[in-house]
């Protein structure tokens, strides 16, 4: 009888521990790999010029990254002056490609870094880039053909599961 009941007390607290492990939850942040422009819904006026920027968060070993960010060509205008890399890369030797075509920017960023000891992590500005009002209206901001890559030239981790937050901008 005293062996029965030992087994049903070892039986109890092994079933509690299943039990407590199964149902642990936490409160950590999201971790999702996110890009955005920044801020997201904007009012400028007619031949007024603002600065967007294009931040990244919850990135791990960002080495370089190549993006398209399309608009309605009508409503708004890159002016002259329109890009400037993110303070991130203060510590790289950066490539930079920009091209501007009519309803489109086209971004390329990688660090040169010969020995590639320095990659991006966490949350930040990539760059910031200026536009201008040209007609009453609105227009989409959308990020498009985006490729992060890591310091050995493949996709970054999480870039599967990537949550893109376009920008929306109203002229009057």
């Amino acid at each position: 009888m005293q062996k029965i009941s030992v087994l049903f007390r070892i039986a109890v607290v092994i079933s509690m521990i299943v039990i407590s492990a199964c149902s642990t939850t936490t409160d950590e942040p999201s971790r999702t790999l996110t890009i955005l422009i920044e801020p997201q819904d904007n009012t400028i006026s007619i031949g007024e010029t603002t600065e967007l920027s294009f931040n990244i968060k919850n990135v791990f070993d960002l080495f370089g990254i190549s993006v398209e960010i399309v608009f309605d060509s009508t409503k708004i205008d890159l002016p002259n002056n329109y890009f400037s890399l993110g303070n991130v890369w203060a510590e790289h030797q950066t490539i930079t490609m920009i091209k501007k075509e009519s309803n489109r920017l086209n971004v390329g960023i990688v660090s040169e870094d010969g020995n590639y000891s320095q990659v991006i992590n966490g949350d930040c500005t990539l760059f910031r880039f200026l536009i201008k009002g040209l007609s009453i209206g609105e227009s989409s901001l959308m990020i498009e053909n985006i490729t992060l890559i890591n310091k050995e030239g493949s996709n970054i981790e999480g870039l599967e599961g990537l949550d893109i937050l376009n920008s929306n901008i109203i002229i009057e």
